[in-house]
């Protein structure tokens, strides 16, 4: 009972402290939720806030996800209703309700509870897929599969704290990679995702910073095949995240915990130098040991601390093949030249060998991204046309030990039976498409958000051997580099291009859509068809149609 009472009285202290703190907020803007999370990836809230910022000509200041509704509404001020289409007014409208006037089931002076019911039943029908489709087209189908069941709950105090919870039940990924079972919803408990909920937090924050404590996907930019430099393809990162922000200046910490003796700590300063354009600088360390508190200070340069020299656990050598530190960069950068023009582009970079440095058995270890799209508003929504392409050498995300290479993993608890093997998910953290990989993809778009969407997709995705050698246990037990610590080198592998070895070329045709039947009734369709040519010579096939309801 004391530590009820304890619980209670932090509680209405915390909140006392905010509301003081915070009361000169201005008064026409104080039933804005500002400490609030928008975490559902499905939310309609960023696009309507970029198809915005695109008729007026600027770009957003940051792309990262989630964002509170405070950063969201510093973005929404921006706006100039003269200069929206009739599309783009209603979707001003619609927006604005969502941040300043949101509903509430419960509403009281200090406290907004919310909580809702989401039903979702998909069929989905497989050809192959397992056979002759990428890899990364397994993680895609299970995050837009709908859950059979949800339950979102929500509740702030005094508008500058937030708590979230999603109870779900739904399929595991293993389960949905089985071709046989042909709905979402877990028949016995060895489907059943376990590790619910997926997406879950606390934060507290007002109109200039938020401090988020959560659970979910993290994604930094907006791009069609996923981020060069942090990708969402992960369903659920445990993670804490800390942001400072302006109309033209952002400063964001962010630590993840990949298991409890593998910390990724990453930060970023994000400026907008005039509205056409943003660019966002971005710096990773990946610590295979304990906590170090010292990559908390966002202030500093992490590289510099030279942490791979360190001796970070007793008895084991030091410096970076015994596998302790492994370092990230990442520049963003978005213009918008003209009305409803962006040009794109990330770079990201794990090694990179100076002239006087060895070369024979360190490769560079690199990314790229460049892209553009145009948005153009129509009386029945808006038209996107867009164009990417990506480029990974073979050894982008691979440093020399597995455990400071920059992917994530977990086991499922049950798992329809499978193996321990099938039961570890492993998730790239950026570039989801993978190492010693070039992609192409154009995509055809009629949204209007809120009602309705339509896509059709073209991806060529050309793939080499490097991942599946990562990989593979058999033949990358523990460690996968030129430069192995057991003194088995391998010079000739530090000097592969992409795509290495036998490649396997993936053409993929998709076509998706969705429409609001009524206004808590959605149905969402997709089909894709695949052929693969080169290393693996076959075609495959992913149709799915799901019906969701909500309650409210």
């Amino acid at each position: 009972m004391k530590s009820k009472y304890l619980v209670m009285f932090f509680l209405c202290f915390i909140t006392g402290i905010v509301q003081n703190v915070f009361a000169s907020e201005n008064k026409s803007e104080q039933d804005i939720p500002y400490a609030k999370i928008f975490y559902e990836k499905n939310t309609d809230i960023y696009d309507s806030l970029y198809f915005l910022a695109m008729e007026n000509g600027f770009s957003p200041l940051s792309y990262k996800r989630p964002q509170s509704a405070a950063e969201l509404y510093s973005t929404l001020k921006l706006i100039d209703s003269s200069n929206l289409s009739n599309i783009g007014l209603k979707v001003f409208e619609n927006t604005r309700k969502t941040l300043v006037n949101p509903n509430y089931l419960l509403k009281q002076e200090f406290l907004k509870f919310n909580i809702n019911g989401k039903f979702g039943l998909q069929g989905r029908f497989t050809h192959k897929l397992n056979e002759f489709g990428p890899h990364i087209d397994h993680f895609l189908a299970y995050n837009e599969m709908p859950a059979p069941l949800a339950v979102p709950i929500d509740f702030l105090i005094s508008n500058y704290f937030y708590a979230y919870i999603s109870l779900i039940h739904q399929k595991d990924i293993s389960s949905n990679m089985n071709p046989n079972k042909y709905l979402n919803f877990p028949f016995n408990q060895h489907d059943a995702d376990a590790h619910f909920p997926t997406k879950a937090g606390s934060a507290i924050g007002n109109s200039f910073f938020n401090v988020n404590i959560g659970r979910g996907p993290l994604n930094l930019g907006k791009t069609l095949g996923g981020s060069i430099v942090l990708a969402d393809t992960a369903d659920r990162l445990d993670y804490f995240s800390g942001t400072v922000f302006t109309k033209n200046l952002r400063l964001d910490i962010t630590i993840a915990e990949l298991n409890p003796t593998r910390f990724l700590f990453m930060h970023e300063v994000t400026f907008r130098p005039i509205k056409q354009i943003s660019i966002t600088l971005h710096e990773g360390v990946l610590v295979n040991s304990f906590f170090d508190p010292r990559f908390l200070n966002p202030a500093m340069i992490f590289h510099n601390h030279a942490a791979w020299r360190e001796d970070y656990l007793p008895g084991i050598p030091p410096k970076s093949e015994s596998g302790t530190v492994g370092s990230q960069l990442g520049i963003t950068m978005d213009i918008v030249p003209v009305k409803g023009l962006r040009i794109y582009g990330q770079f990201g970079m794990n090694e990179f060998q100076l002239p006087s440095e060895d070369k024979t058995l360190t490769p560079n270890s690199l990314g790229g991204l460049l892209g553009i799209e145009y948005v153009y508003p129509t009386k029945i929504g808006y038209l996107v046309s867009s164009l990417e392409g990506t480029y990974a050498n073979p050894w982008y995300n691979i440093l020399s030990n597995k455990k400071i290479s920059y992917y994530a993993e977990r086991m499922e608890e049950t798992s329809s039976g499978n193996s321990h093997e099938n039961r570890v998910i492993k998730t790239w953290i950026s570039n989801p498409n993978g190492p010693d990989t070039i992609t192409a993809i154009t995509q055809f778009a009629l949204v209007n958000p809120k009602k309705y969407s339509g896509m059709l997709t073209y991806r060529l995705l050309c793939k080499g051997e490097n991942e599946d050698n990562f990989f593979n246990k058999e033949t990358a037990p523990g460690v996968y580099y030129p430069k192995n610590i057991t003194g088995n080198n391998h010079p000739e592998m530090a000097s592969w291009r992409t795509p290495s070895g036998n490649v396997t070329f993936f053409n993929t045709i998709k076509l998706s859509g969705s429409y609001n039947i009524l206004n808590n009734l959605l149905v969402r369709g997709a089909f894709s068809w695949t052929n693969a040519s080169g290393k693996i010579k076959g075609n495959a096939i992913d149709l799915s149609l799901a019906l969701e309801y909500s309650i409210f």
